[in-house]
């Protein structure tokens, strides 16, 4: 049952006939107040009037004092080059769904958070990383955040206005729709003058044109020698390589292996031809940070300890991916452990380390006319 903001309207006396469950809590209680703060209320007329009747849905749960709030956040402002290395839709608006306390509101318990594009489901790595920063962000703010606190807030943004005015004609001067460009302004703390949901947009709006430069993990920049790069991707530091490979973040890899065997062996031989050169210990960067899978507390490769003999041990032990696509991931895996324990992770390092979008050509581009 989803029920539409039209159904928050006072004045609204007509539904569809699939809300029957929310129409019995509201005749239960005598009165639809009873069941929603509103404080709530408030804060969905501002995300309504500052950027659409369409950018809020609602999904009442009343028997058990629940309400999802999906907020719909605008990414056409994505370059087309990028939005295909993100594997997002730009075309389309990524969900924040957050669910709250329908009575309690801002009083009640944190609320949960999904992030998801509804016709990208599979491999929407983007969310999970969208989804770790506005929890992070939502649990900072829940320290100090309260319905009575938050009125006061708003109490001073409706001192700006006269009785009859509306903030619709001063959108332009907000900068709503305009992402803030600069990466170290990112993480700036948007105003609560116009509501919780309205701040927590603002905040996914600022953080989303810059997240290749922030680490997946810890959340803090790359300190990449030559800048950021177009995937985002973990960063170097030691405790983020430990949960990037110990929490198995690392199962994509296995889709990269079958379905882009070209490019990664592409990647496989750039590493290998970097190894071999007598430049390596200047052109071999970064060096591979890789736990032991025998010790997960230790790293088998560490840029502190650099072992490029170990290092060419182990490439020498990763077949041509080529070959590998013969048979099952699961099989590939298994014969690459039996061949050195350290080959696999080192191959998942080489996947998961590239930065860059990479793409086959078709073969027509290459063929003169």
């Amino acid at each position: 049952m989803d029920i539409k903001g039209q159904f928050w309207n006072d004045d609204d006396s007509e539904g569809d006939n699939e809300s029957e469950e929310f129409l019995y809590g509201v005749q239960g209680s005598c009165a639809a107040d009873l069941y929603r703060h509103p404080q709530l209320d408030a804060d969905i007329e501002a995300v309504k009037e500052i950027y659409s009747e369409n950018s809020v849905s609602i999904r009442e749960y009343g028997t058990i004092d629940d309400v999802d709030i999906d907020l719909h956040i605008n990414i056409s402002f994505l370059d087309e080059e990028v939005s295909t290395a993100w594997k997002v839709l730009r075309t389309e608006p990524i969900v924040l769904r957050l669910r709250f306390s329908l009575s309690q509101y801002l009083d009640g318990p944190e609320p949960s958070i999904e992030v998801f594009q509804p016709s990208n489901k599979e491999g929407f790595g983007l969310g999970l990383q969208l989804k770790k920063i506005l929890g992070m962000f939502t649990s900072q703010q829940w320290k100090h955040l309260s319905n009575d606190f938050l009125k006061t807030q708003q109490e001073k943004r409706h001192s700006w206005f006269k009785a009859s005015g509306t903030i619709k004609k001063f959108r332009a001067g907000l900068s709503i729709f305009s992402p803030i460009p600069v990466s170290g302004h990112c993480k700036n703390i948007p105003t609560l003058e116009y509501g919780f949901l309205v701040q927590i947009m603002k905040y996914a709006e600022q953080r989303i044109p810059t997240l290749n430069e922030y680490c997946v993990v810890c959340d803090e920049q790359h300190v990449f020698q030559n800048g950021s790069m177009l995937k985002p991707a973990v960063c170097t530091r030691e405790l983020c390589v430990f949960s990037f490979y110990t929490l198995g973040v690392m199962s994509g890899a296995a889709e990269e292996v079958a379905t882009g065997a070209e490019v990664v062996d592409l990647l496989v031989a750039m590493c290998r031809a970097a190894l071999e050169s007598p430049r390596k210990s200047i052109i071999f960067e970064p060096y591979p940070s890789v736990v032991d899978p025998t010790d997960p507390k230790t790293l088998a490769f560490n840029p502190k300890k650099k072992n490029y003999e170990r290092l060419q041990k182990a490439l020498d032990s990763v077949m041509s991916i080529r070959e590998m696509t013969q048979g099952s991931y699961l099989e590939i895996k298994k014969q690459m452990d039996k061949l050195d324990p350290l080959a696999h992770p080192l191959l998942q390092w080489i996947i998961s380390s590239n930065r860059s979008h990479i793409v086959k050509l078709p073969l027509s581009r290459w063929v003169p006319h």
